[in-house]
């Protein structure tokens, strides 16, 4: 028995999050999972994807 049913789920019934497995599962048959939330992409520039290294740059 886990620590989180030992003490009820209305402790821990906000911080349980959908498994990487089950994500990938309603991805791919389309089926919507409770949980999940939509997919989203996100635009990525070429200077946030890595942080300013000040002490490298001798």
């Amino acid at each position: 028995m886990s620590k989180a049913d030992q003490l009820e789920a209305g402790r821990f019934g906000d911080a349980r999050t959908v498994s990487t497995r089950r994500q990938a599962v309603a991805t791919v048959t389309g089926v919507p999972t409770e949980g999940v939330a939509p997919t989203t992409e996100l635009p990525v520039h070429p200077d946030q994807s890595q942080p300013r290294q000040p002490r490298s740059a001798t």
